[in-house]
């Protein structure tokens, strides 16, 4: 008869078996937290992007002409620099929804709220005269072009300009 107790097959012991148990717990744990922390920032993506919006409809309730001013009353560069930097506000939040919404860091329904802003925006840009500053801005950002924010609102500016 052979003796086997020193061959390479043999059966595991308990320590090893221990172990295994112990990696594939880790590594089911390691899957569990990484799933939290992706919903973690998923909801706090969506928080800060809620928090933008809060921001600019509360300067929009408390300062109305500052976002409407038509473009043709520009008295001063101040005045054309502080609409243009309103400009840049709104695309640099609808940017950075996109973005989130990509990455999977937002849902699609907030998402959206940036197709109904865009066409207030657009359309308040037309009544205010300052279409024109909305397409300069984006016109100077080439690299931003496929992007579906900077698209729609290309869409946006030319219905709005075929209307006249």
């Amino acid at each position: 008869m052979i003796d086997h107790t020193n061959s390479v097959i043999k059966k595991p012991s308990l320590f090893e078996i221990v172990g295994l148990v112990t990696v594939l717990v880790s590594v089911f744990f390691v899957g569990y937290e990484l799933r939290q922390a992706n919903k973690i920032a998923r909801v706090e993506t969506e928080w800060q992007l809620m928090n933008t919006y809060a921001s600019w409809d509360e300067a929009i309730i408390s300062c109305p002409e500052c976002f409407i001013q038509s473009a043709s009353a520009f008295s001063s560069t101040t005045e054309y620099m502080r609409v243009q930097s309103i400009i840049y506000r709104a695309i640099n939040a609808w940017q950075a929804g996109e973005i989130g919404y990509d990455e999977g860091l937002l849902s699609q329904r907030t998402f959206n709220l940036f197709y109904r802003d865009a066409n207030i925006f657009i359309n308040q840009a037309k009544e205010a005269g300052t279409l024109a500053l909305w397409k300069q801005t984006l016109d100077e950002n080439p690299d931003w072009t496929d992007s579906i924010v900077f698209q729609h609102l290309y869409d946006l500016i030319g219905n709005a300009e075929s209307i006249d």
